[in-house]
């Protein structure tokens, strides 16, 4: 059972901020960027033909390596099989790729007899599954490389938020890996729940999907592998919250009302808010929404609502 504390309350407001703020400095930080970066670096491009899953091969000290522009070329036109064309779904893509064209290219094996050889083709399906995931792991780090060519040294404050916030008193969950709070408006208290430039980043999908279930008998072999890469490929939200617990403790004595900027609200990340407000207390509290985001605005306070949140909304601008 869960209880509402009713202890006095913080001054300070708190800001959850998302991509959109980002792109309101200016910054180059959609996903159809990260696109961009992976052709103009790795001199790739979609094409509209399924490549071929790169083979590696051993080094002098017999690990296996994997030339990095073949990798990025395979990873690119496998993101295109269910990708938007604006790559806005990027995360959700990543629990929804599409493996299985590719195991098409396998050949049929027969035995002696002239039926089909289940268990040969089963151990290439195995073999498959291994190289794919050896390939698709690759995405964290390549997504890595391109947070960390964003430079925020040139980034200009935007004067209306600059007077809304409080640096000493306010609170910022923060699900955008640049450090534009830090370096454009000084802010101290934040939380980069998703991971900052310079290390290991959280990204990835929410979806639960079992190959067990869904493989039909000619992908038999590469169940096991093909589910330990959606689970790499899953974001641990619940991990996020136990490193940043010192952060949700602060937030349980209260705050005096809430921002939202640039923020999604995706399924994924949903799991945040209802941290929040499972025990603190929002009545009497409002949630600021930004008039940018005006046509999505109730399909927003439904999903504030339904995380917890029992105060009034209201709408702002900067």
């Amino acid at each position: 059972m869960s209880f509402l504390y009713p202890r006095r309350r913080n001054s300070g407001k708190l800001f959850i901020i998302g991509n959109g703020f980002d792109l309101a400095h200016g910054l180059s930080t959609k996903y159809i960027d990260f696109y961009n970066y992976l052709c103009k670096t790795y001199k790739v491009a979609y094409v509209e033909e399924d490549r071929i899953v790169p083979e590696g091969s051993s080094d002098k000290d017999g690990d296996i390596v994997y030339d990095r522009t073949e990798v990025v070329e395979y990873i690119v036109n496998l993101l295109f099989r269910t990708i938007d064309v604006n790559w806005n779904n990027f995360e959700e893509t990543l629990g929804n790729l599409d493996f299985y064209p590719d195991f098409d290219y396998l050949e049929q094996l027969f035995d002696k007899e002239g039926d089909r050889d289940w268990w040969h083709e089963g151990t290439n399906n195995e073999q498959l599954a291994s190289e794919l995931s050896n390939c698709v792991y690759i995405i964290g780090d390549l997504f890595e490389e391109w947070i960390n060519t964003i430079k925020t040294f040139a980034v200009k404050q935007i004067t209306k938020f600059a007077d809304l916030i409080s640096i000493q008193d306010d609170y910022f969950l923060n699900f955008n890996y640049t450090r534009t709070l830090e370096n454009v408006y000084g802010v101290t208290n934040v939380c980069h729940i998703h991971g900052i430039q310079g290390e290991r980043l959280l990204f990835g999908h929410g979806a639960k999907r079992h190959f067990y279930d869904d493989i039909e008998n000619k992908y038999m072999g590469s169940e096991a592998g093909l589910e330990l890469l959606h689970g790499v490929l899953r974001k641990d939200t619940r991990g996020a919250i136990r490193e940043n617990e010192d952060f949700f403790r602060k937030l349980k004595d209260g705050f005096s009302a809430v921002y939202s900027y640039g923020f999604s609200f995706g399924m994924v990340d949903q799991i945040y808010l209802k941290k929040i407000f499972k025990n603190t207390d929002t009545e009497g509290i409002v949630w600021y929404l930004h008039v940018h985001d005006e046509s999505s605005h109730e399909c927003q306070k439904n999903i504030i609502k339904k995380s917890g949140f029992a105060g009034t909304f209201d709408v702002f601008e900067v």
